[in-house]
């Protein structure tokens, strides 16, 4: 009997071990050039761009479309008001893909260096996208905010123990 409860224990972990991947390239370049465009739509105060690739959930959790609106724009508005700009923007690390239950998800590590207020500030983080599995359109979640916990609330069926890439912020 407990030989048979150990190797089903072994089978549930197998099942359940993360397979991530170096994402093909299409799917790489894809993520990488959305996120460029998030980011720069970000800085340039363009909104509509902005929640176009906010994950529905995120824009639920805010309250919806308006309540969203409002709270990039509030970003925005602040981001403009301390004179914040994005000196750069790179790609530390190729994308990562891993396959979820009825979902795709990427993993696109950045690194980007902001100046404000004569001061200069980098910041190694990640965005998070996902995909429906029968739709090419990804939609993201700025990683610095997703953790082990949350995750499977944001996204039913990502991969479990996966472990996500390190952040930090630093002055320069």
């Amino acid at each position: 009997m407990l030989r048979t409860i150990i190797a089903l224990t072994c089978v549930v972990l197998e099942a359940t071990t993360v397979i991530a991947q170096t994402c093909e390239p299409a799917v790489g370049t894809k993520g990488q050039a959305d996120v460029r465009l998030i980011v720069q739509s970000l800085y340039a105060g363009d909104v509509d761009v902005v929640l176009k690739y906010t994950h529905p959930v995120v824009i639920k959790m805010q309250g919806g479309q308006d309540a969203a609106r409002r709270a990039v724009t509030a970003a925005v508005a602040l981001m403009q008001k301390n004179n914040m700009k994005l000196e750069s923007l790179s790609f530390p690390a190729e994308p990562t893909c891993l396959a979820g239950t009825n979902r795709q998800f990427i993993i696109v590590p950045t690194l980007s260096v902001i100046e404000s207020a004569g001061q200069r500030f980098e910041s190694l983080n990640f965005q998070l996208g996902a995909a429906e599995s029968s739709d090419g359109h990804w939609t993201y979640v700025e990683g610095s905010r997703v953790n082990a916990e949350n995750v499977q609330v944001l996204f039913p069926g990502f991969p479990r123990n996966y472990r996500f890439p390190p952040i930090y912020r630093k002055r320069l």
